[in-house]
């Protein structure tokens, strides 16, 4: 273990020293003749050793060589290493390139054998993520870590994807090997379905008795796949942990209007338990959600329309349940509620200007005939810094609360992932050992809470911030505003004129 630290330590080292401005191409990726200028360095791919792209001229059969390019075998919903028939969607995704990197293992016995399969960045796309992968591809392509190749010699390749990252971030996971009766290629990826809400419920009732909401439903994310994070002896580290790691968590979102505007929000973090999805038997790590019952206390009467959907750990986005529910009795005496801290109004910019005729001599007759007007605007800005301070400093504490809800976030993911990690360890009368996993459901809790806490920690915090950006705006809009000064004899206009005043100035 401290040796594949220092070589990847050195690996990465190397690669820091290196410009990362080169486009990335399959082909441009050498195939290993035995010269040293044709191994290949990569910090993030965690294998031991130097690496290699096998060819068909040197040591092919060594290097267990079979293709230049491998295309994947797509399944969906689950990959069965018994029948690789089942859930079998195409043998061999021609629009799919991946190229073979693997390590020096196969011609050197003290190094851990080892292969990854990668593709140049710039063909993975949102399309691709989203038709091919079934991901969320705006955050699947936030999240997802690029991979520098190179040479030993400092010649770049380019960014590349690896194929395991692209089906966990999306839902699903990869592989290689157990196809060879259906793909040529030894490689494989599952894609998993989107979640799936089956019942959303709400009742109706009195005014001062609380609405009562229940929901259930399905997410179809992979588990312990891939990644996984209960084994205590894998070789690879999770960077992915805590974007998608939490594989069997969903967050609901609630939303209740009234008259066409939201009276009420609310979202937080469930678990789903595994089960088989009847309407989807081929989704192989089904897991059922089932909320506890929600509570949401009315102020008013009328007809509500309340809408929940779900996010899965990799944030696709389930369909919608809408239901419909009614608010009686003791109607006619309510009032409007108070919003929530925080929710109050914006700021309201004001402008003001006066205007002044300086009586004089005047002609009786004539058209050229001058009247002296004073034109003015007031000054508003120190009420406005008032705000802008008071806004600042409610800033400020709403970012000591993120740093204190992410300690707490961080704190609680070290504890799960020592869980996962730490099975029950027993040894039997023959001497036998036996490994069992722990139960992290108070673990589980723990983080889904200071997630949650997070989460509302960061919305207050954006909410503040863009007050200070509406104020800003403002600012620039009307920093140098027109008015228009009429002139009126006899109730009739004999004159106007534009004028452009700043904040405090008096023109005439």
């Amino acid at each position: 273990m401290k040796i594949k630290k220092k070589i990847l330590f050195a690996c990465t080292s190397l690669l820091l020293t290196l410009p990362i401005s080169v486009d990335a191409k399959n082909n441009d990726i050498p195939f290993f003749d035995g010269k040293e200028d044709t191994y290949l360095l990569s910090g993030q791919l965690q294998m031991e050793g130097k690496y290699l792209r096998p060819g068909k001229g040197y040591e092919a059969k060594r290097l267990m060589y079979l293709s230049d390019l491998h295309y994947p075998a797509v399944y969906n919903g689950a990959f069965n290493w018994e029948n690789p028939w089942e859930n079998l969607v195409q043998n061999a995704d021609s629009s799919e390139p991946y190229v073979r990197i693997s390590n020096e293992g196969y011609i050197n016995p003290s190094v851990t054998v080892g292969d990854r399969m990668i593709t140049e960045k710039e063909r993975i796309d949102s399309a691709v993520i989203a038709n091919k992968y079934w991901g969320n591809s705006e955050f699947v392509l936030e999240n997802l870590k690029s991979h520098q190749i190179v040479n030993t010699k400092g010649s770049r390749y380019g960014l590349f994807y690896w194929i395991r990252d692209i089906a966990y971030l999306s839902g699903g996971y990869a592989g290689a090997g157990g196809v060879s009766e259906v793909n040529n290629y030894s490689l494989w990826y599952v894609r998993t379905s989107k979640p799936e809400l089956k019942d959303f419920k709400a009742s109706s009732g009195k005014k001062d008795v609380p609405v009562k909401f229940t929901f259930n439903g399905f997410e179809y994310v992979s588990k312990g796949k891939g990644y996984n994070d209960r084994d205590p002896n894998g070789t690879t580290v999770n960077p992915y942990q805590s974007a998608a790691g939490e594989r069997n968590r969903v967050k609901w979102l609630l939303d209740i209007t009234k008259d066409g505007e939201t009276v009420h929000h609310q979202e937080n973090y469930l678990r789903s338990n595994p089960q088989k999805d009847n309407q989807k038997p081929n989704e192989g790590d089904a897991g059922q959600f089932k909320s506890e019952e929600l509570n949401w206390q009315p102020q008013m009467c009328g007809r509500y329309t309340a809408k929940i959907k779900v996010l899965d750990a990799v944030q696709r986005e389930s369909n919608e349940k809408t239901v419909d529910f009614t608010i009686e009795d003791n109607c006619g005496t309510e009032v409007t509620p108070n919003p929530d801290p925080g929710d109050e109004e914006d700021f309201k910019y004001k402008i003001d200007f006066s205007s002044d005729r300086i009586e004089g001599e005047t002609a009786r007759e004539g058209k050229n005939i001058k009247s002296r007007i004073d034109v003015s605007r007031d000054n508003f800005k120190p009420e406005r810094d008032q705000y802008r301070a008071k806004v600042n400093n409610n800033i400020n504490k709403s970012q000591q609360e993120v740093n204190t809800s992410e300690s707490d976030r961080d704190s609680a993911q070290s504890s799960l992932s020592y869980c996962r990690r730490n099975p029950i360890h027993e040894v039997d009368a023959e001497g036998k050992d036996h490994y069992y996993d722990r139960d992290c459901s108070w673990e589980e809790n723990r983080l889904d809470s200071a997630a949650s806490r997070l989460d509302t920690a960061r919305q207050k915090l954006e909410k503040e911030k863009n007050k200070i950006k509406k104020l800003d705006a403002l600012e620039a809009k009307y920093a140098n505003s027109e008015t228009i000064v009429m002139l009126k004899h006899n109730g009739q206009q004999v004159a106007s004129e534009k004028v452009r005043l700043t904040e405090g100035e008096k023109k005439h």
